[in-house]
């Protein structure tokens, strides 16, 4: 029998969706199995023990359960109903994570969850896992957005997007890129379809991946666009992608350009978590090589200097293809941001996840190592060196790797006579920063110290009369994105600025 027990998710910090800075206060009607009363705090300690038990089963099963499937959304009013797919694990799945953009919001037992509190005309963001008896975590669902249509207002929905393209391909996933919709409210979401179905959601970019594919096989793609009273457009022309053949490494047009990695056997024979150290084979969209691990905590920006975050799904980049050459895909931080799809041979076959790189990795012999839940994910055989390879991708549609929207940071100390600007939560690494304002255009120089960091002119920009300077972030794609702000904005050091 199932009872409705009303529980109040009250976290004193604004929780801030990824595609929107109004804040968020849940309220949950949680279906929990039972008999009898139970109070919410009951319920919170029930939670509590299991996680205890699951401590003491941890050493025997390390494989995660499935990623749930089929994450949807229903509203009657303001009242929004999520419903997903249940995993399958090898120990029981004990129950299932909700996470708002990146943001753990609780444990539920159910597949269902009823939600309130929701503003008209506001995408929200929500992703599912499941957890198992072991406290193995899955890979995240697919992502929806809410997006509660404003009453009365605006009922006329954006252009088609068009010019859908692929711009990378691999064995499971596809990068996808088209041209921008317009509207007279203004577009917050594109909804990417495979074969009729939603398959992701992208706040307030053209581009994106869709993940969960089988390899070998060929996929109909659209996409949609969404505006801030919930009108969704017509669908885009569609666009006919096969998938590579598994171990196939990298795409027909991978990001960046170049060919992918070398392919992979499909399974690990011996000791698959003592791959012998050697020098890491590279192209522009990869590499192959050592897949290693160094941390499990949520990064803390590592040389990257993002400063401390709440991405879970990270890495650091070799330096060096022969040891002290300088030669690897790190190049001064300019890879900071970029993601990368990380697959591992395990005595399980391959296992991938997509990181987000923040760090350089000091090893001599380092192809790729991963930090915070990205080691678990992967390393079916526990901790250790595994045979690898690593593609890059756009970080679109992985919710993982990112703690908020593509944003203009300014680093702290910057002032009215000497400031530096980075990007946070890029869609891809950073190729260049443009700036313009009414009188006067130019780049912004990359320094090297900080690494990741962009020099703001003085005199013409920080000491600029003009009232507004318009900055262009350049993707390795080609891809753009821009800010608006002033001269004094500009010298704030520690403020932060969304792109659109």
């Amino acid at each position: 029998m199932h009872r409705t027990v009303n529980g109040h998710l009250q976290d004193p910090r604004r929780l801030t969706s990824a595609s929107t800075a109004f804040p968020l206060l849940l309220t949950l009607s949680l279906g929990l199995a039972g008999c009898g009363s139970q109070s919410s705090d009951e319920a919170i300690g029930s939670v509590q023990a299991w996680d205890a038990a699951a401590a003491l089963s941890a050493s025997t099963d390390v494989t995660p359960p499935s990623a749930p499937s089929n994450l949807t959304w229903a509203n009657t009013g303001m009242t929004v109903v999520l419903s997903w797919t249940a995993s399958t694990a090898d120990y029981d799945v004990m129950g299932y994570q909700l996470y708002f953009g990146n943001f753990y919001l609780g444990q539920f037992a159910d597949t269902s969850l009823s939600l309130i509190g929701f503003k008209a005309g506001t995408p929200y963001n929500f992703t599912v896992k499941a957890i198992d008896a072991a406290g193995n975590v899955s890979q995240a669902s697919n992502q929806v957005t809410v997006l509660i249509q404003v009453i009365g207002q605006d009922s006329t929905p954006p252009t088609a997007p068009n010019n859908l393209t692929a711009t990378s391909v691999g064995s499971t996933s596809v990068a996808l890129r088209w041209s921008a919709s317009s509207d007279d409210v203004g577009v917050v979401v594109y909804q990417l379809y495979s074969n009729g179905t939603l398959a992701s959601t992208v706040p307030m970019s053209t581009s994106g991946t869709v993940s969960g594919l089988q390899p070998a096989t060929t996929y109909s793609f659209t996409v949609k666009a969404a505006d801030a009273a919930g009108n969704l457009s017509s669908a885009s022309s569609s666009l006919a992608v096969t998938t590579l053949t598994a171990g196939g490494g990298g795409g027909g047009t991978p990001v960046g350009g170049g060919g992918g990695g070398s392919s992979l056997p499909a399974t690990c024979v011996g000791i698959c978590n003592a791959f012998t150290a050697a020098p890491p084979t590279l192209s522009s969209n990869g590499g192959q090589g050592s897949v290693t691990m160094y941390d499990t905590l949520p990064s803390s920006g590592g040389a990257c200097n993002y400063g401390v975050t709440n991405i879970n799904y990270y890495a650091a980049m070799n330096v060096s293809v022969q040891p002290g050459d300088g030669l690897g895909q790190w190049q001064n931080g300019r890879i900071c941001g970029q993601c990368a799809e990380v697959t591992a041979l395990t005595s399980q076959g391959l296992k991938t996840t997509v990181v987000r790189i923040m760090d350089r990795c000091a090893d001599a012999n380092c192809g790729i190592d991963l930090g915070g839940a990205a080691p678990a994910a992967i390393m079916a055989n526990g901790p250790g060196r595994y045979l690898g390879q690593w593609r890059f991708v756009s970080c679109a549609g992985h919710p993982e790797v990112s703690d908020g929207v593509p944003s203009i940071n300014v680093v702290s100390g910057s002032n009215a006579w000497w400031a530096r600007l980075r990007v946070m939560n890029p869609v891809l690494a950073v190729q260049g920063i443009t700036w313009k304002t009414a009188t006067s255009a130019g780049s912004l120089p990359y320094a090297h110290d900080p690494e990741n960091s962009y020099e703001v002119p003085v005199s013409d920009v920080l000491q600029s009369t003009n009232s507004s300077v318009q900055l262009t972030v350049t993707y390795s794609d080609g891809g753009t994105a821009t800010a608006q702000l002033t001269p004094a904005q500009l010298g704030t050091g520690g403020s932060t600025y969304p792109l659109q």
